[in-house]
């Protein structure tokens, strides 16, 4: 039983996102999730979300607001306020590694780059062989295991591409031009122009994709998240063109054109400068599987 006398309100505020989960007097748990820095449409997050879900389910009286907030360490990587002194161990240097942490746009996916290019090197065997080792013996992963594990990385990947992409597709379609009068007679128009497979299904079908209607920041925007795939994997190919995972000469030039520069030039220009030209995706379409290594 509920006995709570009026609205409790729990808030989670990141630097990218404000989550509110609200539970009403008669027990109902509700849930708000809006950008945090919006000033277009209101000066603060949280309190616009409070208000969204008072007026949405009825108002009533407030008896708590619990906030927890990441900005606080936002403002510790973007080395701002005063002089601290953080003590690590020496593995854990590289999480520390925030060349730019400000996100102008929400979508400018090069700024995820260095953290998802630093998963490649946990499937790199020398790595795997260092630190995938037995909790109780030490000793490291057999190699037959590992290829074995390795190897499993592109199972149903066919699967997973077309279901993502067609999701991206049918995103873009809709934010071209006016909004479609039918969404779903819309969405069946461009899965069919696709040729989609009658087997595979996109991964969010317009009435649950509510992704691409949470606002401006992620109109048509859904695309971007295998587009930064498409980095990752393009940027890690370099190092293999070269001598190898461990190639000084490439980890000198992505130090010095995407780790130390982070925002300081259009990504553009900086991932030219660390790659010779733009990304390509026959890195990723490696990657899954889908084109031969050859």
């Amino acid at each position: 039983m509920n006995n709570s006398r009026g609205w409790r309100f729990a808030i989670d505020r990141g630097g990218t996102f404000t989550d509110i989960v609200a539970t009403a007097p008669g027990g109902a748990t509700y849930v708000e999730k809006l950008l945090s820095d919006n000033p277009e449409n209101y000066d603060d997050a949280a309190t616009a979300g409070i208000e969204r879900l008072l007026a949405a389910h009825g108002g009533g009286a407030v008896e708590s607001v619990k906030m927890g907030t990441t900005v606080a360490t936002n403002a510790l990587l973007e080395r701002k306020g005063e002089r601290v002194v953080l003590a690590i161990t020496r593995g854990f240097g590289d999480a520390l590694r925030i060349g730019y942490q400000a996100r102008p746009d929400i979508f400018a996916r090069h700024i995820e780059l260095p953290s998802q290019l630093y998963e490649h090197w946990l499937e790199v065997p020398e790595v795997l062989g260092e630190f995938a080792t037995h909790a109780k013996t030490g000793a490291p992963m057999p190699d037959e295991l590992r290829d074995r594990l390795l190897a499993a990385g592109t199972y149903d990947m066919g699967f997973a591409t077309v279901e993502y992409v067609a999701s991206a597709l049918v995103d873009l379609a809709f934010h071209e031009g006016e909004p479609p009068a039918d969404p779903m007679a819309r969405q069946a128009e461009v899965l069919d122009a696709l040729g989609m497979p009658h087997a595979i299904r996109m991964r969010h079908a317009t009435p649950h994709f509510a992704h691409i209607f949470a606002g401006d920041g992620y109109s048509s925007g859904y695309y971007s998240y295998m587009w930064s795939e498409v980095m990752d994997a393009d940027a890690f190919e370099s190092f293999g063109e070269a001598s190898g995972p461990f190639d000084a000469q490439r980890a000198a030039a992505l130090e010095r054109h995407i780790l130390s520069a982070g925002g300081s030039r259009d990504a553009a220009d900086l991932y030219t400068a660390f790659r010779g030209r733009m990304p390509g995706v026959e890195a990723l379409l490696k990657g899954r599987g889908l084109l031969s290594a050859a």
